[in-house]
C-alpha cells in the first residue's frame, strides 16, 4: 500500500509540475512586436516555452498544442521597467539610526501583497528597482524586484544592483546637534550641513582604503570595497550640478570607475563631461519644474534629450513623480521635448536592465530571456495608447478587458 501511494504521489506531483510547466508556454500574434534588440515586426509572432522567450519574428513556427493569443490590433514590447521607485516595501526604507549602512538590503522592505505593486504592472512595469531613502548619506542595497510573484524570494531579481549614496540637503535635512538639550531623538545627529554629508561619505570610503583608519562592521566593509574594486556600482542622488561635480571629485579621490548618477536635474549643465566619464542617469520627477527655493535645481524638460545627445545612456524612474505618473507618459513627455524615439524605448526597457545590470534576464525580447511583456493598445508613445495586458515568465498578471 505505502510503494502505491508513493507512486501514486510522484505521479501526482509529475503531473502538477508538467501543468505548471505548460501554463508557461504560450504563443502571442500581434499586429506589432517590438523587441527593442531589432527592428519592428510587423504581424509578429512571439514563441514562450517555460517562462522564457523561445523565439520572435515574422515567420516563427508555432509549436503544436500551445495556446495561441490573437492580437492583430495590438503592440507588443518588453515590459516596462522603472530604474527608480519606492513603491512596494512596507515601513522605511532607509535606517534612519545611521548615517552609513552599506550592507542594509532594501529587498527586506518588499511586500508582496502591496497594491503598489498590482498598479505597477497594471501599468506595464514588470520590474523595479528599490532604492533606499534619502536620509542617509550611504542607504544600503538597491534590489531590482518584480511586480508580480508568489513569494518574496521569487520576485527579487537581484538584491544587489547597486550602493545607494546621496550627495545633497537631503541627508542632513532636519538634522541638529544637541545643544543644551538631551539627544532623544534621531535628528541630534550628524551630518547637519552639506559639507558634513561629503565628508561622511569621504570617511566611508577611507575607513577601506587608507591604513590605520577606523574599522567598519564588517558587511559594511566588504560592501565598500566591492564599490572601490569596481564590481558594485555606487548609486548617487544628485539634484544639482555642484552635486555631480561633487561626486565625480569623491570618484576620482577613490578610483570610483563603476558610477550611475540618479535624479540629475541639472545634468544637463554638465552632460558633455557625463557622456566623457561614461556613466550612465537615471532621470526622475520629469515634470517637476522647481518651487523658486535657493536650493531648488534648474530644471529642464529637455534635460534627456541633451543627455542622450551627448551620448550619456539613460533610464526613467517613478520615484519623485508627483502623481506618481506612469513610465510611458515619462517618455512620452521626453520624446516631446527632444528625446528620440529609439532612445525613449531603450530608456524604458534595455537601457534600464544594463543599468541595473540585469540584462541578460530582462529588457528585450530575444530568445533566452524572461517572456515578460506588455500589450498595448497602440504605439507605446501615444497618451491615447493604453496597457491591455502584463505577462512575467509568460504568465498574465494583468488583463484589462
Amino acid at each position: 500500500m505505502t510503494a502505491r501511494w508513493a507512486t501514486a504521489t510522484a505521479f501526482l506531483a509529475a503531473v502538477a509540475f508538467a501543468t505548471a510547466v505548460h501554463a508557461q508556454d504560450l504563443v502571442v500574434r500581434a499586429g506589432t512586436i517590438l523587441p527593442i534588440a531589432g527592428d519592428p515586426i510587423r504581424n509578429g509572432v512571439l514563441v514562450v516555452r517555460d517562462g522564457k522567450v523561445a523565439a520572435v519574428g515574422a515567420d516563427v513556427a508555432v509549436p503544436a498544442g500551445v495556446p495561441v493569443v490573437e492580437l492583430p490590433q495590438s503592440t507588443i514590447m518588453p515590459g516596462l521597467i522603472d530604474a527608480n521607485a519606492w513603491e512596494g516595501c512596507r515601513g522605511q526604507l532607509s535606517e534612519e539610526s545611521r548615517e552609513v549602512f552599506p550592507s542594509y538590503k532594501v529587498a527586506r522592505a518588499l511586500d508582496p501583497d502591496s497594491p503598489q505593486l498590482r498598479q505597477l504592472a497594471q501599468r506595464g512595469t514588470t520590474a523595479v528597482c528599490l532604492s533606499p531613502g534619502h536620509r542617509a548619506v550611504i542607504g544600503g542595497l538597491c534590489a531590482v524586484v518584480q511586480t508580480a510573484g508568489p513569494t518574496r524570494e521569487a520576485m527579487v531579481v537581484t538584491d544587489r544592483a547597486a550602493l545607494q549614496a546621496v550627495v545633497g540637503w537631503e541627508a542632513s535635512a532636519g538634522n541638529r546637534i544637541p545643544w543644551r538639550e538631551s539627544p532623544d531623538t534621531f535628528y541630534y545627529r550628524r551630518p547637519t550641513t552639506r559639507m558634513g554629508v561629503v565628508w561622511e561619505l569621504r570617511k566611508a570610503f577611507f575607513s577601506v582604503t587608507e591604513e590605520g583608519q577606523p574599522a567598519p562592521d564588517p558587511a559594511d566593509a566588504e560592501v565598500l570595497r566591492a564599490v572601490v574594486a569596481g564590481q558594485l556600482p555606487l548609486r548617487v542622488a544628485v539634484r544639482r550640478m555642484i552635486d555631480i561635480e561633487t561626486t565625480f571629485r569623491i570618484a576620482d579621490e577613490f578610483g570610483l570607475h563603476n558610477l550611475v548618477l540618479e535624479e540629475a536635474f541639472e545634468a544637463f549643465k554638465v552632460a558633455d563631461e557625463i557622456a566623457r566619464r561614461n556613466v550612465p542617469v537615471v532621470l526622475s520627477n520629469l515634470f517637476y519644474l522647481g518651487d523658486g527655493q535657493p536650493q531648488t535645481p534648474e530644471m529642464h524638460l529637455n534635460n534627456a534629450g541633451i543627455l542622450a545627445k551627448a551620448g550619456v545612456k539613460i533610464a526613467f524612474g517613478t520615484a519623485l513623480s508627483d502623481g506618481r505618473p506612469d513610465l510611458l507618459t515619462c517618455a512620452a513627455i521626453a520624446h516631446r521635448y527632444g528625446l528620440p524615439r529609439d532612445d525613449c524605448l531603450k530608456a524604458l526597457t534595455v537601457n534600464a536592465a544594463e543599468i541595473l545590470g540585469v540584462a541578460d534576464r530582462i529588457g528585450s525580447l530575444v530568445p533566452g530571456k524572461d517572456a515578460d511583456f506588455v500589450v498595448l493598445s497602440g504605439d507605446p508613445l501615444s497618451v491615447t495608447s493604453r496597457v491591455e495586458q502584463t505577462y512575467l515568465a509568460g504568465k498574465q498578471v494583468y488583463n484589462l478587458r
